[in-house]
């Protein structure tokens, strides 16, 4: 099987209150998603999900879509480091520096990507709590290594975002801090899918009567904010 395309849609819900963090200074209305469809010789396709939009659509499109294109998607471990090794970005040895620099905790990873990039940055010593986002990192998978990671250097981790994945991943981490819940993102999800776990007098686990993650897309979700 081999990869034949790399293409992407965007969705938009205008009317939610858009997202905002360090790295984003002013404050937008409305609230986007860019998903990957990799298409296969064999008539397969498989989906992914995350942020960034059209700016990531334009680094997919534009640096990464030639690297896997006539690959083979099963072989995930050489097209991550493949990906990785394209676009990885700089700044660790600053995030080190910072680190030594004072006796406050350094909270950092959430834009980090693959354990190559956490190795880079825990060994530095750029990092007192480890925030790998399983939306960016590369998946589940890639998430727990860098879990894993962090634990042989008796670090803590705090995943960042994608709070209903994380309820799953965190479970099956020793090393594990605390879960970021964003309200504006449980907002989304209350659109998005027809139920989910939740908090309940600070106690929070999955589901265990439903397999995976225990989500299901709202049909009416699918048919209201496709474009």
């Amino acid at each position: 099987m081999q990869i034949t395309d790399v293409k992407t849609t965007v969705l938009s819900m205008p009317h939610l209150t858009g997202i905002q963090d360090a790295t984003i200074r002013h404050l937008e209305q409305g609230r986007t998603q860019c998903f990957v469809h990799i298409v296969t010789d064999e008539g397969l396709e498989g989906l992914g999900t995350g942020g960034g939009a059209r700016a990531a659509r334009e680094i997919i499109e534009g640096s990464l879509k030639p690297i896997l294109v006539g690959q083979d998607p099963l072989n995930i471990e050489q097209l991550w480091d493949d990906m990785f090794w394209r676009i990885r970005g700089v700044g660790r040895k600053g995030l080190a520096a910072i680190a030594h620099a004072t006796a406050i905790s350094i909270a950092t990873g959430e834009h980090e990507y693959t354990k190559y990039g956490f190795k880079d940055l825990i060994a530095r010593g750029g990092a007192d709590i480890v925030q790998p986002d399983v939306g960016r990192v590369g998946g589940i998978t890639e998430w727990m290594k860098v879990a894993h990671l962090a634990h042989a250097f008796n670090l803590p981790v705090a995943p960042h975002a994608y709070q209903l994945i994380h309820l799953h991943l965190a479970c099956a981490t020793p090393n594990l801090r605390i879960v970021e819940y964003l309200g504006m993102v449980e907002e989304a999800d209350r659109i998005t899918y027809t139920e989910f776990s939740e908090p309940v007098n600070g106690v929070w686990s999955p589901n265990p009567d439903k397999p995976g993650l225990g989500l299901e897309l709202d049909p009416e979700a699918v048919k209201q904010y496709a474009v």
